[in-house]
This record gives structure tokens, C-alpha cells and sequence, in this order.
């Protein structure tokens, strides 16, 4: 089943590596002072690492595309279907794998941006930075999850639509849900307020992905296919 899960989110993987490879490209500019990677980072780059959950993301038996349009199913659903295991374990089995990739893409594309930008390894320090990772983390596994449920609900063209909704809706009707951007405040006023919000944001987002992880499978578990 793991092996079965990774085969189906591989060409998702492929897709988001490369428009991550592009913005890597298209952003690496030594001569682009850190101010500017400072609103990078609080702004844009946030929504492209969300992004890379919601299109790595599957729930249930309906991750895939059907195969030839006017399919309903895709061809593999049935088979799925006969398999000896609970449609609980196919849910977390298929969101682990997901959510495993979204991650570690994230962090080689936070990496490839440390590494091919001065003014952002000059800019950023070390405690600022293990904030960082950990608030996109929990904001990616956020994003993940409400595509997740969408997956249950919508097919995959609907779903990455209307998870992009949301979260586009949030980061723009609550401007406080970027907790992110207080780590990247005055250190000798706010480096006391960028740990509790990024404390408090990141342990929000984390009992929001586990809330919406549970809700998948209860969708999946009582779908008629």
C-alpha cells in the first residue's frame, strides 16, 4: 500500500519540483538586498510552500484522475476497494506518504534558497531560522489537510481550486494567521513575541491538520462508491 501510495503522488512530486526549481531560479539574485527576502519570506514564498501540500495531497480512494474522459472512476478504484485493509489505514497510509513529500520539498527548496542567496544567510539568524522551518511546516501540513478533506468531497481539479480558496481567504481576511512574520521583527523588541506567536500559531495549524486528517476518514469510511 505505501509503495501503491507513492506511485500515485510521484508525478504530483515531479510537477511541484519543478515550478519550485523555476521560483528558486527566478528569485536568486545576489543583488537583491535582505529587506527584500524579508517580504519574500513573510509574503510569497509562505503561499508557494502551502501550495505544495495542496497539490501533493490525496485522501480516501478518489486521489486519482480518471484515465479517459466521462470516467467517473479511475480504473484502479475497484481494485483498491478489494483490498483486505480498512479504508482508515488507506487514508493515513496515502496522506502520510503526501504529506512526507510536501515536506521534504519544502525544506530543499528553503535550503536551495539558503545557499544560492547571501543576503539571506547574512540576514537571517539561527534561531530566526528554526522558527521559520517550523511555522511552514505546520502551515504546509495545515494546507495539506484542508486539500485532503477537499479530496474526499471534490474531484482533483475542484479540490486544488477551492483549497486555494481558503487558504487565499484566510492569508487575506486574517492577516493575523501569518504568525510567521514576527519572527522577523526588531530582535531587540520582538524576539520574546516571535517565539509565543509562532508557539501558539504553530500549535494551532497542527491541531487544525489533525482535526481535518480525522475528518477525511470519517468522509472516506462512510462514502458510497
Amino acid at each position: 500500500m505505501w509503495y501503491k501510495s507513492w506511485l500515485e503522488v510521484r508525478w504530483r512530486l515531479v510537477l511541484m519540483t519543478l515550478v519550485n526549481t523555476f521560483i528558486v531560479a527566478l528569485l536568486v539574485d545576489d543583488a537583491v538586498p535582505f529587506a527584500a527576502w524579508e517580504r519574500r519570506l513573510i509574503g510569497n514564498l509562505p503561499f508557494l510552500f502551502a501550495m505544495n501540500g495542496i497539490v501533493l495531497a490525496g485522501s480516501g480512494l478518489v486521489s486519482q484522475i480518471s484515465q479517459r474522459p466521462g470516467q467517473v472512476m479511475h480504473s484502479s478504484m475497484m481494485f483498491i476497494l478489494s483490498l483486505p485493509i480498512t479504508r482508515q489505514r488507506l487514508v493515513l497510509v496515502r496522506e502520510a506518504i503526501g504529506a512526507l513529500g510536501s515536506l521534504v520539498l519544502v525544506y530543499l527548496t528553503l535550503a536551495a534558497f539558503w545557499l544560492a542567496a547571501p543576503a539571506l544567510r547574512d540576514g537571517v539568524s539561527a534561531q530566526q531560522a528554526a522558527l521559520y522551518v517550523i511555522s511552514i511546516s505546520t502551515l504546509v501540513l495545515a494546507a495539506y489537510a484542508v486539500s485532503a478533506v477537499l479530496s474526499a468531497l471534490l474531484d482533483q481539479l475542484w479540490q486544488t481550486y477551492a483549497a486555494m480558496g481558503v487558504l487565499a481567504v484566510v492569508f487575506g481576511a486574517m492577516p493575523s494567521a501569518r504568525f510567521w512574520a514576527a519572527i522577523f521583527t526588531h530582535p531587540a523588541v520582538g524576539a520574546a513575541n516571535a517565539l509565543n506567536a509562532v508557539a501558539v500559531g504553530s500549535l494551532a495549524s497542527t491541531l487544525v491538520a489533525a482535526g481535518l486528517v480525522f475528518l477525511s476518514v470519517q468522509i472516506v469510511q462512510r462514502k458510497q462508491f
